[in-house]
């Protein structure tokens, strides 16, 4: 385990290098990206973000809306055609960065025939490849995959499969998927998050039958717990991301009754709050995707049904703000110093200094520190 009595001055020439090529970014809430060749309109895709390269991750897309199996990344600022071989051409399936191995990992979805699909790949950045655990969950659509850092494990839970909604929680270790519950809610088409400040995987609202849902839910690894509380109005196909830097949930649109909502809103381990105020949002939407780009602080949202082929980033807090004073200084290193070499469960952690999400302030987040490290925002 790192400690903090490790020299300084090593520390930040480990850090600035690695930080070097990053530019820091004050919170200006939502933004439109202009790139002259996204991958296109398509709904139900998936995304996911490989922290080691620092890339943002598509795959998919609605099969009626135009078959392919192409593999996009985003750098922050453009998209690349990445692959045009993996997996079959799908939609709603679910993808999550699955840090042991260093790979992406793609569960479900359906196909071109509409067919439930049950086959797990891995994409490394190269290629993808097929992963054939000994066991293997039902088949399903419409679910969330959390990578769960205190314990390292994937997380999947309830969907639709070729017959109904299902209740069931597996998790994945990088070798088999284990059922672990069956005593969760029974939803599918919801949001999800892993909550590194409370340790635990957020669920929120859904579809059940076709209704529309507005409960909260955690998943501490061992069981499910539904909260009193209020919070965004009944919704689904919507999609949420954890910010370490405000350690908070983030949810983003969906279909509500009324049709499709482009609210933002946050969950803190307590209450949520929608944020207002905000000077440029993005169009209503839902069957999109977002995930948490961790190397420069921000949400990525792409497309969305309605053909929309559009790129929205979101920044909302300072990364590196732990006296929250709008600015990254030398408080801000003593407290980030205090948490160094700490992980999940240790007096010590503390999850806005845990950049990566990683379950462990390590020389990673110094590096993502320093990129922030003296800037001050209005």
């Amino acid at each position: 385990m790192f400690r903090t009595s490790t020299n300084l001055a090593l520390l930040f020439a480990v850090g600035l290098g690695a930080a070097a090529n990053l530019k820091a970014q004050c919170p200006e809430g939502w933004q439109l990206v202009t790139d002259p060749s996204p991958p296109g309109p398509r709904n139900a895709h998936r995304l996911a973000f490989d922290r080691a390269r620092g890339v943002t991750v598509l795959f998919g897309l609605h099969a009626f809306a135009g078959d392919n199996n192409e593999t996009w990344e985003f750098d922050g600022q453009s998209w690349t055609l990445a692959a045009t071989s993996g997996p079959s051409s799908r939609g709603r399936h679910s993808m999550a960065y699955f840090p042991p191995l260093g790979v992406t990992i793609l569960f479900g979805g359906f196909g071109p025939t509409t067919s439930v699909l049950d086959e797990t790949w891995a994409w490394d950045g190269t290629r993808w490849r097929q992963l054939f655990p000994p066991t293997t969950p039902p088949g399903r659509t419409d679910f969330v995959l959390v990578y769960d850092a205190s314990r390292q494990v994937l997380v999947m839970h309830g969907g639709i499969t070729a017959t109904t909604w299902v209740n069931d929680t597996w998790e994945f270790d990088g070798t088999d998927w284990t059922l672990v519950s069956t005593s969760g809610p029974q939803i599918a088409a919801y949001g999800a998050a892993y909550d590194a400040a409370r340790g635990e995987m957020v669920l929120f609202g859904g579809d059940l039958f076709g209704s529309f849902e507005d409960a909260t839910w955690t998943w501490d690894g061992q069981q499910w717990t539904q909260l009193n509380v209020s919070g965004p109005s009944p919704r689904k196909l919507h999609a949420m991301v954890y910010d370490p830097a405000g350690e908070v949930v983030r949810l983003f649109g969906g279909r509500i009754p009324s049709g499709a909502s482009n609210e933002t809103w946050e969950w803190d381990g307590s209450s949520w709050t929608q944020i207002l105020g905000l000077n440029v949002l993005p169009a209503a939407r839902e069957d999109f995707d977002m995930v948490q780009d961790l190397t420069r602080g921000m949400t990525v949202l792409y497309g969305g049904a309605g053909n929309l082929a559009d790129t929205w980033v979101g920044s909302f807090y300072l990364p590196g703000d732990l006296d929250g004073d709008q600015s990254v200084g030398l408080s801000d290193l003593a407290a980030f110093l205090s948490a160094f070499g700490s992980c999940i469960g240790d007096p010590s952690y503390r999850s806005a200094a845990d950049l990566d999400v990683s379950g462990c302030v390590d020389l990673s987040d110094l590096s993502q520190f320093l990129m922030f490290f003296g800037t001050t925002c209005p």
